[in-house]
């Protein structure tokens, strides 16, 4: 379902965060609104993204304690307070 990815040069967390959260957060997204029988939950998700990566709408960052934080973050996830459902 999700290409996770690696990064090059060893151990780079922000790499982590910006590549393989916010992909399993955008799987676990569809599949959340698919069970609460949103009907555009393909098309919804999928603006959202458009929205995180070409229109500047940040993502949410947490940090190790998984609070929100605006220092470097450890996880990032989509905003999912844009989606109405």
């Amino acid at each position: 379902m999700a290409l996770w990815q690696k990064p090059k040069n060893g151990f780079d967390e922000l790499f982590l965060a910006e590549k393989n959260c916010t992909t399993v957060c955008h799987e676990i997204l569809h599949e959340m609104l698919r069970q609460k029988k949103h009907k555009r939950y393909i098309e919804d998700v999928h603006d959202l993204q458009v929205q995180h990566l070409f229109n500047d709408l940040p993502f949410i960052q947490y940090d190790e304690n998984f609070e929100i934080t605006e220092d470097k973050p450890k996880f990032l996830s989509m905003d999912i307070s844009k989606i109405k459902y």
